[in-house]
């Protein structure tokens, strides 16, 4: 299944001091006033993200060649098969290499593919570790088939975005639900059980608890279905 936000390549607390502290209550308008300074800072956050991306690629080709690749692996292996991990593990063809990964998932917006001339295939899932962010139905289905697909062929899949968290943790959340049939939170306590810092955005968590509805009422006609046809 295509999809325009995805592209497909193929190649041959600190803790608080105890001294003085102040508790104070915000007057509404200071609450709207603060409200606009959060709504302002992502949108900086986010408009600057879209202007350095595009630039990371070509920054990455030429830092490749000075400095050494770190000599451990971050990622961490979810199943036998799929792993999940950082920008920095995408780009470890040593350690790729080693761990037998082929199939990579990048859900890192304006990031072109690292690697392919080293014979690594990669679907691209544009994505912004936002609430607003849209990763349900084509997303889901897409990054489904193809990792699927990867692992019944006896490959290993890193599924990555910047940090291992949100993103990349939301789609891995989605395809073992899929194929496992599990509910959201025992899927993501599993997922947290193997890498600590998990955690999808709330916009995401929202859609996955939609995609855990509709896997519980296709499983409930189909078993309708069988029962009906007995």
């Amino acid at each position: 299944m295509s999809s325009t936000n995805s592209t497909t390549t193929t190649t041959p607390p600190q803790a608080m001091s105890p001294s003085n502290t102040t508790a104070t209550t915000s007057t509404p308008s200071e609450q709207a006033t603060n409200n606009n300074d959060n709504n302002n800072n992502t949108s900086l956050y986010t408009n600057t993200l879209r202007m350095v991306l595009p630039y990371y690629y070509k920054a990455s080709q030429h830092i490749r060649y000075y400095l050494p690749y770190p000599s451990e692996f971050g990622a961490t292996r979810i199943t036998s098969n799929l792993w999940l991990g950082d920008l920095s593990d995408a780009m470890n063809v040593p350690q790729l290499n080693k761990n037998s990964i082929t199939h990579i998932v990048t859900c890192v917006k304006s990031l072109k593919p690292f690697y392919p001339e080293e014979g690594f295939t990669y679907l691209n899932l544009h994505l912004f570790d936002q609430d607003d962010e849209h990763i349900g139905d084509t997303i889901f289905e897409e990054s489904f088939e193809y990792i699927d697909q990867a692992i019944q062929k006896g490959n290993h899949v890193l599924v990555h975005c910047m940090k291992g968290r949100s993103r990349s943790a939301s789609i891995v959340i989605a395809y073992l639900m899929r194929k496992n049939g599990w509910t959201y939170q025992e899927t993501l306590k599993m997922v947290q059980q193997k890498r600590s810092i998990v955690q999808p955005n709330v916009g995401f968590e929202r859609q996955l608890l939609e995609l855990e509805r509709k896997l519980l009422s296709s499983s409930s006609n189909n078993i309708n279905k069988t029962s009906s046809s007995q």
